[in-house]
């Protein structure tokens, strides 16, 4: 859904676009003819961030069961020996699968030239950011971070073969 809500979001771009200039200093307006638009192509602004908002109790609850855990036995799973220690390869291969998330995503979505160029520039810091802040996670969470981005990635790649950008917003479901 955050996927088809997105490319239903590119599509009515260039009405939304239209909208934000005519109403440029009427605030109040702008919303409710944005309103117009999202209910005239059933589209929902918001849905896109509903599976964020419903992953992080899921990452909240396995960090802390992960991280309090004792481990007597052999927690060890494919390579990572101890599910509850951080893991330097999964952390570096979670920035990598993060980074190509977001350049997919990025390439996907219609921006103006400005947006484009502050994007570039977050995006080369974006890996080494993921890196920094994750480095003490248990190896359990980022082997759920990780196997979640590359499911996203592909469920992208399915997404982007099957719609064009022309598409029209009403035949995506």
């Amino acid at each position: 859904k955050q996927f088809t809500s997105m490319h239903k979001m590119q599509v009515i771009q260039p009405e939304v676009k239209a909208v934000q200039t005519k109403f440029k200093g009427d605030p109040k307006q702008m919303q409710i003819e944005m309103m117009k638009i999202y209910k005239k192509h059933k589209v929902n602004p918001m849905s896109g961030c509903f599976p964020l908002i419903i992953q992080m109790p899921i990452i909240f609850v396995l960090y802390r069961a992960l991280l309090n855990f004792n481990f007597s036995e052999n927690p060890s799973f494919l390579w990572i020996k101890n599910l509850g220690q951080p893991n330097i390869p999964l952390l570096l291969a979670l920035g990598v699968t993060m980074f190509l998330q977001q350049r997919i995503t990025q390439k996907t979505q219609i921006q103006s030239a400005g947006q484009q160029q502050g994007m570039a520039k977050m995006m080369q810091f974006f890996p080494i950011f993921i890196i920094v802040m994750l480095w003490s996670l248990p190896s359990g969470v980022m082997l759920y971070w990780f196997t979640s981005t590359l499911f996203s990635i592909f469920q992208q790649f399915l997404i982007r073969r099957r719609m064009s950008p022309s598409q029209p917003a009403k035949n995506v479901k």
